[in-house]
């Protein structure tokens, strides 16, 4: 675990000094100073709706497997947040996990997949929002231009390989083996059992129902989260638009798969910064708007997580030897 926190440091650094490299501070203070206070308020309720149907979404991929009140899975969401804002690696996911499987006498394999269903259908709708916002921004940068091509081609590439493992489960588990067992042995191995968790995911939402639900409440979790950036940048005064805000969310979820300090610190601004940049957003103004929406996300997120985390009683391996076994227990 110490190269990963090592590494973590370094690409918070690294990221984080690309995102300040060129900052005035005197405008940057003056840009927070102009903060509409109305404006931050309102952008604090698509903010909770996201996590609402973040909730929802979780309801209905689980729905196969168990019934699960979802406004206890919505407080497991807020817990699952808290945690990835203050412990590296997304802990707050895997624990997020093994609280449903606790709560639920779930099996910690199962619920782990339901995860990564999730996380396969958030990168769906994120690789599609990109590609939308790309094709009708008036783009005259060639990396830009690529990034459009490339985005176009993972979204028709996730979208035909997640219709094919539904249609033909069997010749398509077989096709993931075969391939992955090209890798290097323990790359290849741990490539598996991803795919694997994912792959179980997806016969889990082989129903209808969990999947039309699924799909909604996940462009829905997006769409909402999107207007509450986009209500930031209104209160600070940068008339950028909605789609900013959208291209805004899809380069932060594609930067936050790197490994990053607690609450991905450094890779969020800069991500953030880029996406304002393509719409002409002076850098001043925009890093005052990105700051003030990542201190509101993590001020919100990390209360109301430890909130739940105490008020549902759900129990956590307080001290190191606690949490190292339920690391290790992750790792496994």
């Amino acid at each position: 675990m110490k190269w990963k926190t090592f590494l973590g440091i370094g690409v918070t650094l690294g990221f984080g000094y690309l995102a300040v490299r060129n900052l005035d501070l005197a405008r940057f203070g003056e840009a927070l100073g102009d903060t509409h206070l109305g404006w931050w308020l309102i952008a604090l309720l698509p903010y909770a709706a996201s996590h609402v149907f973040r909730g929802l979404r979780w309801q209905a991929v689980l729905s196969p497997l168990v019934r699960a009140n979802p406004f206890r899975l919505i407080s497991f969401v807020f817990i699952g947040l808290a945690l990835n804002g203050v412990i590296p690696a997304r802990f707050g996911d895997f624990f997020r996990s093994w609280l449903v499987a606790k709560d639920r006498k779930l099996s910690l394999a199962s619920s782990l997949a339901v995860v990564g269903i999730e996380r396969l259908f958030d990168g769906v709708a994120i690789v599609t929002l990109l590609t939308v916002v790309l094709w009708i921004a008036d783009l005259d940068s060639p990396w830009l231009i690529h990034l459009r091509g490339a985005a176009l081609t993972a979204s028709g590439g996730l979208v035909t390989g997640v219709a094919l493992m539904v249609a033909f489960p069997d010749f398509m588990r077989g096709l993931i083996v075969r391939l992955v067992r090209l890798l290097p042995n323990k790359l290849g191995e741990k490539t598996e059992k991803a795919l694997q968790d994912i792959y179980s995911g997806l016969l889990v939402v082989r129903h209808p129902a969990a999947l039309l639900g699924a799909v909604v409440f996940t462009f829905g979790q997006w769409l909402t989260e999107a207007l509450f950036y986009w209500a930031v940048y209104v209160a600070l005064d940068l008339n950028v638009g909605y789609p900013a805000a959208l291209l805004t969310i899809s380069l932060i979820s594609l930067a936050v798969i790197l490994p990053a300090a607690p609450g991905y610190v450094g890779v969020f601004e800069f991500a953030a910064v880029t996406a304002l940049g393509v719409f002409g957003a002076l850098e001043n103004r925009a890093f005052a708007a990105v700051v003030v929406a990542h201190i509101t996300q993590l001020c919100v997120v990390i209360p109301a997580g430890f909130f739940f985390l105490f008020r549902l009683k759900v129990g956590f391996p307080w001290g190191k030897k606690g949490l190292s076994e339920l690391v290790s227990e992750k790792e496994a």
